[in-house]
């Protein structure tokens, strides 16, 4: 089994060699439940103009990350320390952290993460042709059955 990436440097992701280029781009998630229908459907056609105005092949990956329990109680901390009675209840809001860390690490969480990876190449437009190379190129073997 070949591995599908040959060289990272900064956001250039390097497959095969160094003529298949992507620039990998993390973007920014939020839940949208609490938005209408309208709401929901702005955000779809704000990503799917970003698509159409890049003009080349591109790949969105959604891939969970784990939870990093530690770091949302250093968070719950750091917010308590701005509120106004921060220091009135620092037993409380400490053992509250540590519980929903508890908690958090006996589930196991992850959180979504999404990425682009936009081609570098000029974009594939003739189909056919494209089709044609598949075609003289034959099945591929798996690399196991060598």
């Amino acid at each position: 089994m070949r591995a599908p990436i040959s060289f990272t440097y900064g956001n250039c992701v390097f497959a095969n060699d160094l003529t298949d280029a992507w620039a990998a781009f993390a973007v920014e998630v939020s839940t949208y439940q609490w938005l209408d229908d309208d709401g929901k459907r702005a955000r779809f056609l704000a990503l799917l103009a970003a698509i159409e105005a890049l003009e080349a092949d591109l790949q969105i990956l959604r891939v969970a990350r784990g939870l990093d329990a530690g770091g949302y109680a250093g968070e719950l901390e750091q917010d308590a320390t701005l509120a106004v009675h921060g220091e009135a209840h620092k037993r409380g809001r400490r053992s509250y952290a540590a519980e929903h860390v508890q908690r958090l690490a006996a589930l196991g969480g992850t959180t979504p993460v999404v990425f682009v990876f936009v081609s570098l190449r000029d974009p594939e437009r003739d189909v056919a042709s494209y089709v044609s190379r598949l075609v003289e190129r034959g099945p591929r073997r798996p690399s196991w059955s060598e």
